[in-house]
């Protein structure tokens, strides 16, 4: 186990260089001239050139990444071009909102995915199985940002009881949190049930039963942890998702997170935020899933790393 981890913790290296030099190469890839954006049409060639080499972009492509990575190891990803704050701080700065509404839309996902989950596939055919079907098929084909103006429609114009944006109380969080939970309920609940009927169906629990034991233990006990497996995986990825930044949830609802943040500095060509939200994103998404393969082994002994 210590030895899977460490050389997992070894292999973030060539991926920590990989997502440096994609991050990097957004100055180039983005269309418009930051250097222009920023001083407007009107500014001067002279001034283009000595905020050119303000920013170190007078120098060879090589050199630009080297010195960017070298002030990436210290921290230091340059500052915004309108706020002028440093950009980590600043991106860090909107990851607890981002947390905040990751937390709460992973929650309304699990607890209700795993639980209809579980019953769909004891009651396999049933008229609940049949329910919960359909609104797993419409939840995945639902985009969020169609059920986010139809949640703000109902609830915030018409019933007035949730505010449609903003994050100043629990009130604010609940519609962005439903938006982007509903998806992750359907998907949840899909995998939750074809794998419980796959290990309902294992020997194993044939066994269980023949002895005796009461069909609550074999449900929760037996079953349910051999079926969690690819449940971890899709909750894990979920998580890396909502952690990088939910764009176009956070965007509707006005909500204060690294996703309005991204938006916000790509309409105004803030290569330097874009670059801060893109790599604090992507470390966080490969951070998540070590922790999500590490659980595997707590939750299924069977499963070793060679």
């Amino acid at each position: 186990m210590l030895r899977y981890i460490v050389r997992r913790v070894l292999m973030l290296v060539p991926i920590f260089l990989i997502l440096s030099f994609i991050t990097f190469s957004l100055i180039y890839i983005v269309p418009g001239d930051p250097v222009i954006f920023m001083l407007g049409e009107r500014a001067s060639q002279e001034e283009i050139a000595t905020i050119r080499a303000a920013l170190g972009l007078d120098k060879p492509i090589h050199i630009q990444y080297l010195n960017f990575l070298w002030r990436l190891l210290h921290g230091d990803m340059g500052r915004s071009i309108f706020t002028k704050l440093p950009v980590i701080p600043y991106v860090l700065s909107k990851l607890p909102a981002t947390i905040e509404l990751a937390v709460a839309s992973l929650l309304i996902a699990v607890s209700i995915g795993i639980i209809t989950g579980i019953i769909s596939a004891i009651k396999q055919n049933s008229i609940f199985d049949e329910f919960c079907r359909f609104f797993s098929l419409f939840g995945i084909s639902m985009p969020n940002f169609w059920l986010g103006l139809i949640l703000i429609y109902i609830f915030s114009l018409w019933l007035r009881w949730l505010p449609p944006s903003g994050s100043e109380s629990l009130r604010n969080l609940i519609l962005p949190a439903f938006t982007l939970g509903v998806s992750m309920t359907a998907t949840i609940s899909r995998l939750t049930r074809s794998s419980m009927l796959e290990v309902l169906r294992m020997n194993y629990i044939v066994t269980a039963r023949a002895k005796g034991l009461r069909e609550r233990i074999v449900i929760y006990k037996h079953a349910l942890r051999n079926a969690l497996i690819p449940v971890i995986t899709i909750v894990g990825l979920q998580f890396s998702y909502l952690l990088g930044g939910a764009f176009i949830v956070e965007t509707i609802f006005a909500w204060p997170g690294m996703g309005r943040l991204a938006v916000e500095a790509m309409r105004q060509r803030d290569i330097p935020v874009v670059q801060g939200v893109l790599l604090i994103g992507t470390v966080t998404f490969v951070f998540v899933n070590l922790i999500v393969d590490i659980l595997y082994m707590y939750i299924d002994p069977r499963v070793r790393y060679e």
